[in-house]
């Protein structure tokens, strides 16, 4: 049922699916994917500054989607880690996509 919604985030390049080609829909979804694709849907910005996440160095996948979406409060671990494979949950994933589409500094971003 949620097939357009999967074609529109890869068309707008939100989303690439996995390494073995195929969507998942039903995986759940972690930190470093939500940074990922609320930077992407951003559209990619440039992004400056070091990350504070002991767990995080420029090595770590998703780096500068993670940075990026710290600065912008997207998703903002309180306890100086960020755990990037820890899932979210709905409340959580509403919590980030409410502070994404409302923030100003980017553009206030709508995804409909």
């Amino acid at each position: 049922p949620n097939f357009p919604a999967y074609v529109w985030a890869r068309q707008k390049g939100i989303t690439f699916g996995w390494s073995d080609g195929k969507f998942h829909a039903d995986a759940g979804i972690s930190r470093a994917t939500v940074a990922a694709f609320t930077y992407r849907a951003a559209g990619s910005p440039a992004v400056s500054g070091v990350s504070s996440f002991t767990d995080v160095n420029p090595s770590s996948a998703f780096y500068r989607e993670i940075l990026w979406s710290a600065q912008h409060g997207v998703i903002n671990p309180q306890r100086g880690i960020f755990e990037a494979t820890t899932m979210v949950n709905r409340g959580e994933l509403e919590q980030m996509m409410f502070i994404f589409q409302n923030r100003t500094d980017y553009g206030g971003l709508v995804l409909v």
